[in-house]
């Protein structure tokens, strides 16, 4: 129980909705216009996403703003529990490398973005 008495602060309670986003603009995707409001999310978050949003770029600039994601894999990602570390079963390390710059980033935020980052799969 949480309570100012006891001297326990309660979590901080934040939410963002982004899933269904894109259903109010026109000619804009949901990726985009999630973009548009990464600077609102705060270190220390948790954003809980469809797999669409399971794209090395998007989870990079996230981790950099210390945000945790929770996100199914990618259809057109592989997904092989064989590599990266062991951390228990069903639950993986790995790490993946930054593809090309997308068209949609510039050459200075892509020069600063991470080269490789590591998460866990799990099963």
């Amino acid at each position: 129980m949480y309570s100012s008495t006891n001297g326990c602060i309660p979590p901080k309670n934040r939410f963002h909705t982004v899933a269904d986003i894109a259903t109010y603009a026109v000619q804009t995707g949901e990726t985009a216009l999630l973009r548009q409001i990464l600077d609102s999310f705060e270190e220390g978050d948790v954003m809980v996403a469809d797999r669409y949003f399971c794209s090395f770029m998007m989870l990079a600039l996230l981790q950099a703003r210390g945000v945790h994601v929770c996100a199914r894999l990618h259809q057109r990602r592989p997904a092989d529990l064989r590599q990266g570390r062991r951390l228990g079963p069903g639950d993986r390390l790995v790490t993946w490398t930054r593809p090309a710059r997308p068209a949609w980033m510039s050459e200075d935020v892509y020069a600063i973005s991470a080269a490789h980052f590591s998460h866990s799969y799990i099963r």
